[in-house]
């Protein structure tokens, strides 16, 4: 038996090592890879929900009917919180040990969890897996429902996503002409028309061309600390896209910096000039591109055809692989472009490296580089 094994052994190994040494170097995981990868993994619109977003049930019915829902209501407007501690509940089980029910309730509020607060905007609520359905309510107009703050530190993708199995309570607010999910409607109903003005701004774009080319998908709130010190930002998620090709961006600014309050000062009628105020007072404290970053994105409304780009590339160099999936970028000025590679060596660490220019198909000079930093 013991022999048996052995042999066994041996002739894995030997079909590993047969593996690893044909080709040209290439890295394994790139063997049966595709050279030219031009299809989308998530479809022509990731934008698109596989969620209903229409109301279909009141707030007061959703609490009668889940137990579950009702546990996790709470209410921070006066530092008051109602939880449901009853033997066997969820927060019961939650709550961290603690000298009295007082420090345990502390613990959990302020260490773990926050108060989702929507003030009447639309709330989405998933009733459970695997076969999701959702509670689609208008949040109350104080307080709200308990969520692991982990959690509320991104947008809510399972809202597009129909694949991702862990899926928490979230809002829908309006932008354009459509919805996009969020934990923070009063954010974002107070900084989303202002990223869209400091956007356009820095883009020389207009509005046609935005509604055209633009699509959010999302915003949130970001706590961040730095040498002791307290602050946050406000981060939008979208896509650019140009006919068939798209990449999804992210943007942020400040809004809060160890007691400075950009929602003190923000005037909705004034907002660029409201923010601008707002930053002159960090100077000193924060850089520029951490008070604002905005993408760069050079204007174009059209880009060459998939045909074009695979013949470039090809042209170039047949050595040469691409995959829309990971390869879209943008260059220094914005232009959207598509990363080459090729593996010549992994073991030594050698590569070859390109671009494309979407916009007229241009392929950039080949050159060697590593393939990863040591």
């Amino acid at each position: 038996m013991h022999k048996v094994s052995v042999t066994i052994l041996f002739l894995i190994l030997t079909l590993i090592a047969a593996f690893l040494a044909q080709g040209s170097g290439d890295a394994p995981f790139l063997k049966s890879d595709p050279k030219h990868v031009l299809t989308y993994s998530d479809g022509e619109k990731p934008w698109m929900t596989h969620i209903s977003t229409e109301i279909n049930t009141t707030l007061e019915k959703a609490i009668s009917e889940n137990r579950y829902l009702r546990s996790l209501l709470c209410n921070d407007c006066d530092g008051r919180m109602i939880m449901d501690l009853s033997e066997g509940s969820y927060l019961r089980s939650l709550l961290y040990k603690g000298k009295n029910l007082d420090e345990r309730k502390k613990s959990f509020y302020l260490e773990k969890h926050i108060c989702l607060k929507g003030k009447g905007a639309k709330m989405v609520v998933p009733l459970g897996y695997p076969s999701w359905s959702h509670f689609v309510f208008y949040s109350p107009l104080e307080g709200g429902f308990f969520e692991q703050k982990d959690n509320a530190q991104n947008t809510p993708n399972h809202f597009y996503d129909s694949s991702i199995k862990f899926r928490t309570k979230f809002f829908l607010m309006p932008f354009e002409n459509y919805e996009i999910p969020t934990y923070f409607p009063e954010e974002v109903m107070m900084f989303l028309p202002l990223w869209k003005q400091l956007f356009l701004s820095h883009n020389k774009m207009d509005g046609q061309y935005f509604d055209k080319h633009i699509r959010v998908m999302g915003a949130f709130v970001r706590d961040s600390e730095r040498e002791g010190k307290q602050r946050q930002f406000f981060m939008v998620e979208y896509y650019y896209y140009v006919d068939w090709a798209r990449i999804k961006l992210r943007d942020g600014f400040v809004i809060s910096y160890e007691g400075n309050k950009l929602a003190d000062v923000l005037d909705s009628m004034e907002l660029e000039d409201s923010f601008s105020a707002f930053e002159k007072k960090l100077v000193g404290e924060l850089v520029d591109r951490v008070r604002r970053n905005i993408q760069t994105i050079k204007l174009q409304d059209h880009i060459a055809t998939k045909d074009q780009i695979s013949k470039a590339v090809m042209n170039t160099s047949p050595l040469l692989r691409f995959d829309v999936n990971h390869s879209i970028g943008l260059s220094r000025r914005g232009e959207l472009i598509m990363k080459l590679w090729r593996i010549e060596d992994w073991d030594a660490n050698k590569c070859l490296r390109a671009s494309v220019t979407l916009e007229n198909a241009k392929v950039s000079e080949v050159t060697r580089a590593a393939c990863w930093l040591k």
